[in-house]
């Protein structure tokens, strides 16, 4: 349920490797507990990458049936930067006529939202709002733009990216693909049926 509405799951209380399997199994985000770190005030003993968990899930030999995101349907569309001005952002629409969207990224890849080239046309087609965007070159001004994403992680699987697309259909040209929280890609309209198509057929 959370998945479906966009909210990522952390699972406390993890001391085991057999519970943090649990916890992969099912689907949880991230995990918390002994089993990564004991509670700790000393900031450098917390790690950007702990590497218990990494070795744990390389180590994963048990067989299980997954329903996999094809990786060719993914295309790899350059973000832009939550730090980018307005002007640079009307001027990205403008060099990219068929683009109608951009999304937005911070300084660690994490995927931030969305902007839609229809909410700043109004700027960007008139001469007082380009010489606006260019006198005020702040980023703050970009923030106002920027939309919830229609997203999914990529270890969450088809049949879950295709709920909650469905959900999404009428308001989304498409879903984006996030990898341990990072911007990893977009999957268009034609490329979800695809994989709708795909997966009934697997599942006939």
């Amino acid at each position: 349920m959370s998945h479906i509405m966009g909210i990522k799951v952390i699972a406390e209380g993890v001391e085991t490797l057999e519970e943090y399997y649990v916890c992969k199994d099912i689907g949880a985000d991230f995990v918390q507990g002994y089993f990564v770190q004991k509670p700790t005030q000393n900031l450098h003993e917390i790690e950007k990458l702990y590497t218990i968990i990494k070795t744990s899930a390389k180590n994963d030999r048990r067989a299980f049936e997954t329903n996999k995101i094809d990786k060719s349907k993914i295309t790899y569309i350059e973000p832009i930067s939550n730090n980018t001005s307005l002007h640079d952002l009307i001027l990205y629409f403008t060099h990219r006529t068929t683009s109608t969207f951009v999304h937005i990224v911070d300084s660690l890849h994490n995927l931030l939202g969305v902007i839609y080239e229809k909410d700043i046309k109004q700027i960007a087609y008139s001469q007082y709002g380009m010489a606006l965007a260019s006198k005020n070159n702040s980023c703050e001004r970009i923030k106002k733009y920027i939309k919830e994403p229609v997203s999914c992680e990529l270890q969450w699987g088809v049949d879950k990216a295709l709920e909650i697309f469905n959900i999404h259909q009428y308001t989304s040209n498409g879903i984006f693909i996030t990898k341990n929280n990072k911007y990893y890609g977009f999957i268009n309209v034609n490329n979800l049926l695809s994989i709708a198509y795909s997966r009934n057929l697997e599942m006939a």
